[in-house]
């Protein structure tokens, strides 16, 4: 769930924190290594600069007028599908998620997988190898991350108290800047802008005549070291908090609408700010005791030139409950790498170490202004995508106002695809699309399919055939 990775023993990385996504690769690399099964070059399990290239992008043709997220992707990916590696598995958009029922199609089974061989190096090195290099490797904590040519540093402000650290790069021609919608991208958990994968998406987005803001959230990169005292609280209060981003950019000059692009927790935490954004004033999911703690909703449109973001991790009450048990490596490698960046959370605010999920999360919100008894279920409930267990999903989905879509790959080592599938047979919206790809694992589509992902994402905000063409979807 996060973007940071450590490969420990003789592959030791220099900051000493880091993300499962990488670590996870480098432990089973490691693995089979002491196992004297495979020889593997530890150099490809690191993160890797997947820069867009001359060439690599592929316009589409415009699409229907006023076409929704479902319609706009059943146009679009057809026209860069052959960009894909070849010989794989059919990729899936909305329609081919759910049968004629509408119920949930069986994607382990389209896709041939065993879910229990995604953390498999054997059975899943290609998952595992892009996961490795599409993560983020060094944390941007003690200072900022190295420059980005056009790029500038600045703070957002969110209230009186708060305003998160952001790198801006403003889209122009002849020198001079462009009237443009403007991208905001999020990493994953405690992610922060030392993310390769952001700073060449943010590169690539630029270049392509929109504005972009790379943003730090709350516990996160600069946003933590200029406001240690802000905690963390994983989408409950950072839903409003984008909101007010959105609100800000949209005041500055030269900027139109704002999207929103984001990766692993924080494409959880994008569907959940699409989800307050449209929300009703009296949604069961928004707890007496929480509504008047969140910010006070300002009734505007919000990220209307489309939300697009990938590998969520949508069952995520499954991966706290497992939590609870502190896992190995050689048992589960990717619940002994999230555990290791729980501790290392923990150390890093000064506690002792502990590998609960669940425990960092009461820790937090307990050191904010979610600190009353029952917040942190009422935060799950704010939180939650899908039904867990007993508690219900509230059909949050339903109520987004823009064009969302989510794209997860089949062989994500940190999750299966089959919640994607769950998530849009429970949805009847058309704002709301899925695509399920073959192959990128955990956040890694650049190193996977270097010219579909960047023809996808240009696209998708593109102010002539994106999603959001012709206005409100």
């Amino acid at each position: 769930m996060n973007d940071r990775s450590c490969l420990r023993g003789s592959w030791q990385c220099r900051a000493g924190t880091c993300g499962p996504a990488r670590r996870i690769a480098s432990a089973l690399a490691c693995t089979v290594l002491l196992n004297g099964a495979l020889t593997i070059m530890t150099g490809c399990f690191s993160e890797r600069a997947v820069p867009m290239l001359a060439g690599d992008y592929r316009r589409i043709s415009a699409p229907p007028t006023d076409a929704t997220a479902r319609q706009w992707i059943a146009h679009a990916h057809p026209q860069i599908a052959g960009l894909l590696p070849a010989g794989e598995p059919t990729a899936l958009v909305s329609k081919g998620l759910v049968d004629r029922a509408g119920r949930a199609i069986d994607v382990n089974a389209h896709f041939g997988i065993d879910p229990d061989d995604l953390i498999k190096i054997l059975e899943n090195y290609s998952g595992l190898l892009h996961s490795a290099q599409g993560s983020g490797a060094l944390p941007a904590l003690d200072a900022p991350a190295p420059q980005w040519p056009g790029f500038e540093d600045v703070f957002i402000p969110i209230d009186d108290d708060l305003a998160y650290s952001a790198r801006i790069g403003y889209a122009t021609r002849d020198d001079a800047v462009l009237d443009a919608d403007c991208v905001v991208i999020l990493p994953g958990i405690f992610g922060d802008n030392g993310v390769i994968r952001t700073r060449e998406l943010a590169r690539a987005l630029r270049d392509h005549g929109l504005h972009v803001a790379a943003v730090e959230l709350r516990g996160s990169g600069q946003t933590d070291r200029r406001y240690p005292h802000v905690h963390n609280n994983f989408g409950a209060l950072e839903a409003g908090d984008l909101l007010a981003v959105a609100e800000w950019l949209q005041t500055q000059p030269k900027i139109r609408r704002t999207g929103l692009i984001a990766f692993c927790w924080g494409a959880n935490v994008a569907l959940v700010t699409a989800w307050e954004e449209g929300r009703r004033d009296d949604d069961p999911a928004v707890s007496d005791r929480l509504r008047p703690l969140l910010r006070q909703r300002s009734g505007l449109r919000h990220f209307e030139a489309g939300i697009l973001v990938f590998s969520g991790v949508w069952r995520f009450e499954e991966v706290v409950e497992k939590c609870e048990s502190r896992w190995k490596m050689l048992d589960d490698p990717v619940l002994d790498a999230l555990q290791d960046e729980i501790e290392e959370r923990f150390v890093h605010k000064g506690q002792p170490p502990s590998g609960s999920l669940r425990g960092l999360i009461e820790w937090e919100f307990a050191n904010s202004p979610l600190s009353y008894p029952g917040a942190v279920e009422d935060g799950l409930d704010y939180l939650r995508l899908l039904p867990h267990r007993e508690l219900p999903g509230y059909d949050k989905l339903e109520s987004v106002r823009v064009p969302a879509l989510i794209v997860h790959a089949a062989n994500d080592p940190m999750t299966d695809g089959q919640p994607l599938a769950d998530l849009i047979a429970t949805t009847e919206n058309p704002r709301v699309a899925g695509l399920l790809l073959p192959g990128g694992g955990h956040v890694g589509f650049g190193p996977y399919a270097r010219r579909y992902f960047y023809s996808l994402v240009l696209n998708y905000f593109d102010p002539q055939v994106g999603v959001a063409t012709g206005g409100k979807r």
